[in-house]
């Protein structure tokens, strides 16, 4: 029996974070489980791709380096990713159906 407050996953999920692990996340910034303005940092290596997912919260994302590809939809599309380079921001309004997908860095 899990501790109180440990998470169960199902395979759907277990699969989810171990693909988001490839982004390498790092908090930086405030409790991202809980309410309120966060700022993670995450690498996307070359070649890695999220399937469509969406957050209940806006989500402002920073290109510090290389070039960040997100496509909008409920089905990844390579044909509709969009580049953004180094200093670019996107603002994603909640519950935006998205997927990114890593080039370069």
């Amino acid at each position: 029996m899990p501790d109180e407050g440990t998470a169960v996953m199902t395979g759907a999920q277990q699969r989810a974070v171990a693909a988001f692990a490839a982004f390498r996340p790092a908090v930086i910034v405030a409790q991202p489980s809980q309410a309120g303005p966060d700022t993670i940092r995450v690498r996307v290596p070359h070649g890695v791709k999220l399937m469509p997912h969406r957050h209940p919260e806006e989500r402002p994302y920073t290109v510090i380096s290389g070039v960040f590809y997100i496509g909008l939809g409920d089905q990844f599309n390579a044909e509709k990713l969009e580049a953004y380079p180094p200093g670019s921001v996107i603002a994603l309004p909640g519950h935006t159906s998205h997927f990114p997908l890593g080039e370069t860095w």
